[in-house]
């Protein structure tokens, strides 16, 4: 088994792909061979050559798929499914764009998660960098001036 799922990229390049094949008249099997074949080694690689691993003895795709271990049970029931009723390639191409869609929310989660939390981090480095660096000083030049802080003001100084 894989130990690993495909992310959503991966399950929408492969749903895609298979029926794109299946639309031009290749067989299911060919069609797997076809995807995974000049592949560099990989997840996508292993899922490719497990599925076709178990169509050539004789599996149905679905059984292949859920053999491999590297798609969800969503997918595996849908293309059941799709299987059963003989819609296969309608049922992969709009697995391939619900994962895509999957893919591009992830994406846009990502980035509007990663800018606030950069600058939080830019923020929170300036901030130590005033309280350290810059408040002692200003604290030096008070005293210079006006002998020393009251203990009130020394305490909230201290406190920042």
């Amino acid at each position: 088994m894989a130990t690993k799922i495909l992310e959503s990229s991966a399950l929408s390049v492969y749903c895609e792909s298979i029926a794109m094949m299946l639309s031009a008249g290749i067989q299911t099997d060919e069609a797997v061979f076809l995807l995974g074949e000049n592949m560099q080694d990989s997840d996508f690689k292993r899922a490719c050559d497990k599925v076709y691993a178990g169509l050539i003895s004789q599996k149905t795709f679905t059984d292949s798929m859920r053999d491999s271990g590297a798609f969800p049970q969503h997918v595996i029931d849908m293309v059941g499914a799709g299987e059963y009723s003989g819609r296969l390639e309608g049922v992969l191409s709009s697995l391939a764009q619900y994962y895509e869609e999957e893919d591009r929310l992830f994406a846009k989660i990502k980035s509007a998660i990663a800018y606030p939390a950069a600058l939080l981090a830019i923020m929170s480095i300036i901030l130590l960098f005033t309280v350290s660096t810059i408040l002692p000083v200003f604290m030096s030049v008070y005293d210079g001036l006006t002998g020393s802080l009251t203990s009130g003001s020394y305490g909230y100084v201290s406190a920042s």
